[in-house]
């Protein structure tokens, strides 16, 4: 993987070095021409110019000959000065940048507060995060491999280094105040002791799983899983819905990969929100915000699904709905 920062550098050291060069070919054809001083003699002084060691001047100088060493001086100075202070920045930046931006990036992820935990950086969590971002949703992901460490660092992205399966790790994550995780390691006994450990670390954290194979996805369940996701199981759903019915699976993700026109969301009905007791109807959410309710989710787990003008708020209820970006915004504002 290329390196950025280095050829970077690089570049500002080849720009340092051209700026050296064109002050001495500067002084060396100044010289030369405007004294008609051979080349050695021109090369000579304006190295002993450029680099104030007072030696003596080579040749009898007038007037256009001493302003040209005047601007040299004075040109060589404001160069050098320039040259050291970028050197000096660059070989600071070199040893203590790295440092500097892990201990930002920890601070950042000791803030953090109701953010996800995306464990492993491979097809599956590239993607999670990937969703994460344009949603601008906080999250840490935790990976021990150099080559995805390197990648998610170019990405911009919070991470822990180390193993997912190790209690320590999920700690420097924060998973006590992490509202999710993601389990996506690739290895089915991973992450069913990843699923274990986190369970017993939060036991109301959301836990999504990755699975190889039906059988894995009970296994994930049992361990403590909220929802488990086989991706052979699910490409094969998509196969066949693309057969049946392309137009409408196509809508779907449109909706679910992040549209700019349009998206899915839910808020939870709690007990002291204004919500409670009152119909859709009254609410007036597709009324006034423009959000289509296209379910609620009862406290007993039973879904409503389009639910009547007349349909009543309940504590604990989940409301899904959709609408534009700006609605939704509007809708998480108003409830």
């Amino acid at each position: 993987m290329v390196d950025k920062t280095a050829i970077a550098n690089l570049f500002k050291i080849l720009r340092l070095t051209l700026l050296l060069l064109g002050v001495i070919l500067s002084g060396t054809f100044g010289y030369h021409y405007l004294l008609d001083w051979s080349w050695i003699d021109s090369l000579y002084m304006t190295a002993i110019t450029v680099s104030t060691v007072g030696f003596t001047e080579v040749h009898e100088m007038d007037v256009p000959g001493r302003l040209l060493t005047i601007v040299l001086m004075l040109t060589s100075i404001g160069v050098f000065a320039y040259v050291l202070t970028t050197l000096a920045s660059l070989v600071v930046e070199t040893r203590f940048s790295p440092l500097l931006w892990r201990r930002q990036m920890n601070a950042k992820i000791g803030a953090l507060e109701n953010h996800y935990l995306i464990c492993g950086y491979g097809r599956t969590g590239r993607a999670v995060c990937a969703n994460l971002s344009r949603e601008n949703r906080p999250f840490v992901v935790i990976e021990q491999r150099p080559d995805r460490l390197e990648a998610m660092r170019e990405a911009g992205h919070l991470f822990v280094e180390g193993d997912a399966t190790a209690d320590e790790c999920l700690h420097r994550a924060r998973i006590e105040h992490a509202s999710g995780l993601v389990a996506a390691l690739g290895n089915d006994a991973e992450n069913v002791y990843l699923v274990l450990s986190a369970r017993q670390m939060k036991s109301n954290l959301i836990i999504v799983s990755w699975a190889s194979s039906v059988e894995s996805e009970r296994k994930m369940l049992r361990a403590g899983a909220n929802h488990s996701l086989s991706p052979y199981v699910q490409g094969g759903l998509r196969i066949s819905h693309l057969l049946t019915s392309p137009h409408a699976l196509a809508f779907l993700d449109h909706v679910m990969g992040g549209s700019d026109n349009i998206r899915l969301c839910e808020f939870k009905v709690l007990p002291e929100s204004h919500l409670v007791g009152k119909s859709l109807a009254t609410a007036g959410i597709r009324r006034d915000l423009g959000v289509i309710i296209i379910g609620i989710r009862r406290a007993n787990g039973f879904l409503e699904f389009n639910p009547s003008a007349d349909e009543i708020f309940h504590e604990q209820d989940v409301v899904i709905g959709i609408g534009s970006p700006k609605e939704i915004e509007k809708l998480h504002k108003f409830v």
